[in-house]
């Protein structure tokens, strides 16, 4: 998950004093409760609800009678590919006794076995928003600033006629909209919350998205030992509900409703069964965004499948792949660069894309994702045989040989070749 994670960004200075701070604060409070039994408190790196997380942590456990002890450094930044379900059931099972924080959703909801997930303390999840000073401009004017690669995308993708201008992380999507550089964007809502606290001066019309991938629930995260204590701090949640009190202490951080419809499951329905499995590896890929500081995603890692006959890859000619070159320049390079360098998008070319060995990737793999999620602002536009060109000039450029014989999209998608890079050293 590098929440995530996919993958709503904060800038890291002022989201390390804030955590810092906070990891003072729970320290101070829990010295008030010398006898109680201490609980280890973790929170994600860079997460922008830290501060409400730390407030309903410390009120929960204040009221059951126990101390929280933060560990500051037991959830580090991980790498492209973010902290996986299983790194955190390790960390459940021997560094912390909470993890505070974790987002849920419907649409991407998949637990690790050794992890318990308390009853949610917040609704909230992604949302529509314009500088309030904005004029009366129509809610669907302009540019619309997204985080790429994170649930954003895909909401945004499913208005027609969008012009999406791509930002590398949530802060930057939300300064976006607050510079001008874009007219309104769609954001992980608590970091417009941080954003706003950071930048009082700043106010933003905000409004919940009409789509599934928009709603979520925060809630903290137990490990299979600490069961009875997620059952105690479940009771008091509910507690807290019923009184109000958690309602006093997550007020600032609820989205209003506004005008937007109930969501049901026809988004999932409509986008077909590639966008719903795309909607989870959006969602982990934003996840690493909320959580674990300015990481560009990272594509969708498909397991190699059994069965490599064709391990060198299918044949491509010449000549497609100088046309893939030129549908790439058009369709492409603004988000993955003129050079396949990496922009807002990864890099799709060098190791992190193409190894020179033990690669998860396969062929087939990475052109049904391409064919089903690229271009970013509007996906499967282009002709079934210039996502198959567009495939042969990546493999070009990764060191594959052109042959004789065309690469069509139905090869493609046979492939069980590892995307390996052959490159001379």
């Amino acid at each position: 998950m590098s929440l995530i994670t996919e993958g709503v960004v904060m800038k890291k200075t002022p989201l390390k004093r804030m955590t810092c701070a906070l990891a003072l604060g729970l320290a101070a409070w829990g010295m008030s409760l010398a006898r109680a039994a201490d609980v280890r408190v973790c929170m994600f790196p860079g997460s922008p609800s830290v501060a409400l997380d730390t407030q309903v942590v410390s009120a929960v456990l204040q009221h059951i009678g126990m101390r929280a002890v933060a560990m500051p450094h037991a959830i580090r930044e991980g790498d492209d590919d973010g902290i996986s379900l299983g790194a955190l059931g390790g960390i459940l099972k021997n560094k912390c006794d909470i993890v505070a924080g974790f987002p849920r959703s419907n649409v991407a909801d998949a637990v690790h076995d050794g992890v318990l997930l308390s009853r949610p303390y917040l609704r909230t999840g992604y949302a529509a928003f314009r500088r309030q000073d904005a004029g009366a401009k129509r809610d669907k004017a302009g540019r619309l600033a997204v985080t790429y690669g994170s649930p954003a995308q895909l909401i945004a993708v499913r208005e027609k006629g969008a012009l999406l201008n791509f930002e590398v992380t949530t802060e930057d999507t939300v300064a976006a909209v607050a510079s001008g550089k874009a007219q309104r964007g769609i954001a992980w809502y608590p970091a417009i919350v941080a954003y706003q606290h950071e930048h009082p001066q700043v106010r933003f019309k905000v409004r919940a998205v009409a789509s599934d991938y928009g709603h979520w629930d925060l809630v903290m995260m137990f490990g299979q030992r600490n069961a009875a204590l997620r059952k105690r701090f479940d009771a008091e949640l509910e507690q807290m509900a019923a009184t109000g009190a958690l309602a006093r202490l997550t007020e600032t951080w609820r989205i209003a409703a506004g005008n937007a419809k109930t969501s049901t499951a026809s988004d999932a329905r409509d986008a077909g069964p590639d966008r719903v499995i795309a909607s989870h590896a959006f969602a982990a890929l934003d996840r690493s965004a909320h959580f674990v500081g300015n990481r560009k995603p990272s594509l969708l890692r498909v397991a190699a499948a059994a069965g490599q006959a064709d391990i060198m890859g299918p044949s491509f000619t010449q000549a497609q792949a100088l046309h893939g070159h030129d549908v790439y320049a058009a369709n492409c390079a603004k988000c993955h660069g003129a050079q396949l360098q990496g922009n807002v998008g990864p890099a799709l070319q060098g190791p992190a894309f193409a190894p020179a060995t033990g690669s998860s990737l396969t062929l087939s793999g990475i052109f049904n994702y391409m064919q089903s999620n690229m271009p970013a602002d509007q996906p499967g536009k282009l002709k079934a045989q210039d996502y198959a060109d567009v495939m042969a000039f990546l493999l070009m450029r990764n060191g594959y040989q052109s042959g004789t014989s065309k690469l069509t999209a139905a090869k493609a998608l046979k492939s069980q070749a590892l995307l390996e890079s052959h490159a001379a050293m």
